[in-house]
This record gives structure tokens, C-alpha cells and sequence, in this order.
């Protein structure tokens, strides 16, 4: 399995448990960082807030701290406004 698809997999593994959604594929963009920002892959945070209703950043944090307590592949990750860089 590719990282990516494993990011999209554990994000809709934590809406599924926190907040009881089952996203469908589209909903969860996910791809590689752009060079001048840290990290390799991002998620787009924007999409998911209409399901927690909280701020991309707060979206991206409890994303960010699920993957990383939840995938020995992710060692870390940032907020930078909708956008979850791991």
C-alpha cells in the first residue's frame, strides 16, 4: 500500500470512531507537500470541517495527533491554516 492511500485510509478510520462519518474517497485529499513547506504529504483540512465543526486548524491538530499516535511510518506533523502537513 502506498503512504498516501494509507493517509486517506487512517483519516477515514478516525472520522469513522470520532465523529461517526464514513468519508467517501473524494472528501479526503490527500497528496505531496509542495517544496517550500515542511513535511511530505498533505491532507486538505478545508473538506472536514463541515464534519467536526471546528477550525482547519483544530481539524488538522486532531487528524495530525490520530495519525501519529496511530502509524509508526508518521513521526510528525504541522497546521499551516487548512493544510495538514505530516
Amino acid at each position: 500500500m502506498d503512504m498516501i492511500s494509507e493517509i486517506q485510509r487512517l483519516v477515514k478510520e478516525y472520522f469513522s470512531g470520532a465523529y461517526h462519518v464514513a468519508l467517501s474517497g473524494r472528501e479526503v485529499s490527500a497528496g505531496e507537500t509542495k517544496k517550500e513547506f515542511q513535511g511530505d504529504f498533505t491532507v486538505v483540512v478545508f473538506p472536514l470541517t463541515k464534519h467536526t465543526r471546528k477550525s482547519p486548524e483544530l481539524t488538522g491538530m486532531e487528524i495530525g495527533e490520530y495519525l501519529k499516535a496511530n502509524s509508526p511510518m508518521i513521526a510528525g506533523y504541522n497546521v499551516i491554516k487548512g493544510f495538514l502537513n505530516i
